[in-house]
């Protein structure tokens, strides 16, 4: 179901999304990640951030390999059968929620962001390059 504006944000996906900054991000990114969402100001989010080595508190495991083979590596190794996309950066302002049977045509139909998985501790981000990283809150580095 596309839902193409973030005033559909509802307050379990703003919870989600507010896990995700403080289970996940160092201080210097959810301190700006948060603001950033909190004034839908979400083009100014940079998913490539994820990328640099102080972005995050846990463990970080990236993933270049084509889509088909990041569903199948999610599905059996972490569980996770619904994601919702918060389209960031170079994305247009976007809510999508699918299940993981549908995330290779939701990344394909999507730039960059943030998928948010039913696992509370499975995040995925994508940024515009195509790099696609899983990030597992569960474990710290």
């Amino acid at each position: 179901m596309h839902q193409n504006s973030h005033e559909l944000i509802d307050e379990n996906l703003k919870d989600r999304f507010n896990a995700f900054i403080s289970k996940v991000l160092t201080e210097r990114y959810a301190e700006r990640w948060h603001y950033l969402f909190d004034h839908k100001k979400w083009h100014k989010i940079k998913p490539w951030d994820a990328w640099e080595d102080n972005f995050t508190l846990t463990k970080k495991i990236e993933r270049r390999d084509n889509v088909e083979k990041l569903q199948a590596h999610i599905m059996k190794n972490y569980g996770v059968s619904e994601v919702v996309f918060i389209g960031l950066g170079h994305n247009s302002p976007k809510v999508e929620k699918g299940l993981i049977n549908n995330i290779i045509d939701m990344m394909k139909d999507n730039l960059e962001g943030l998928y948010i998985t039913n696992d509370k501790n499975i995040f995925i981000i994508k940024n515009h390059d195509g790099d696609i990283m899983i990030i597992d809150s569960s474990h710290t580095q």
